[in-house]
């Protein structure tokens, strides 16, 4: 994969927030939309695609809380 100017200037992302859908073998989907992420590359109104030589483990390693449920008193 070809590195763009986006990557060589974007900031390293914090990975115990990174959540990502895997697509292909160098690329997932990045869940938070982080465009200004080093590994981003933004796809235009579809969201942002993540390259992190590490992309594939973060869905396995993602802290995502359950639903809350909200008490309505009646």
């Amino acid at each position: 994969m070809t590195m763009t100017k986006h990557y060589s200037i974007g900031y390293e992302p914090h990975q115990e927030e990174c959540f990502t859908l895997p697509l292909l073998n160098d690329l997932s989907r990045c869940s938070a939309n982080n465009w200004r992420c080093r590994y981003a590359i933004p796809a235009g109104s579809s969201g942002v695609y993540c390259c992190h030589p590490n992309h594939s483990n973060f869905r396995l390693n993602a802290n995502i809380d359950s639903p809350r449920q909200v008490a309505v008193s009646v």
